[in-house]
């Protein structure tokens, strides 16, 4: 075997440098995709610190609701026997302002994670000032009512003196969670 020329030793050096050099800008390239996905993950990380800051901070109060929403919410014997509960009380309370129920549809119950739900719609007419104060009066987080759609208006078929009023509502009642219902009191 015979020895190489001054020019193959340096075209072979050359050969060897370009080499390494592709392969340092390759690996190079590799680490800095890696870094710069780092930094939005740091952003997140960053975020999720100052959330997770600002939940235990407000600790004291969401225990504080906690206890009165446990103190206070009740469980749903049977949803037919809820709904049935709720729209009777509906209905008394229109007839004790003399108030007219056109049409009343129960609502599908719903099943959460943090509530249970059963659900009334109606249509109710009368006197306008009425139908305003009992609209006032109906939702009570007390008593774990809401109103879930409203829609107002005047009733252009009524003959009376006094402006009546024509009202579609959705009413719902909350419950404690059958999941939350069935543990022992002694756990939560």
């Amino acid at each position: 075997m015979r020895s190489l020329t001054n020019s193959e030793k340096r075209l072979l050096m050359l050969c060897f440098l370009t080499i390494f050099l592709v392969v340092n800008l390759f690996g190079a390239r590799s680490i800095y995709k890696s870094l710069s996905g780092s930094g939005g993950r740091i952003k997140d990380l960053e975020r999720q610190v100052m959330e997770n800051g600002m939940i235990l901070e407000e600790k004291p109060l969401w225990d504080r609701r906690q206890e009165w929403l446990d103190a206070r919410m009740k469980p749903m014997e049977s949803a037919g026997k809820a709904q049935g509960e709720l729209a009777q009380e509906l209905r008394d309370t229109l007839f004790e302002r003399k108030l007219r129920v056109e049409r009343q549809t129960l609502v599908e119950p719903v099943t959460g994670p943090f509530f249970d739900e059963v659900a009334v719609t109606m249509r109710i007419r009368g006197n306008a000032a009425e139908l305003n104060d009992w609209l006032t009066a109906l939702q009570s987080p007390e008593r774990f009512v809401a109103i879930k759609a409203l829609e107002l208006k005047p009733d252009d078929r009524a003959r009376e003196q006094e402006p009546q009023g024509e009202c579609d509502i959705t009413v719902a009642r909350w419950f404690l969670p059958k999941s939350e219902a069935n543990l022992d009191l002694t756990t939560r």
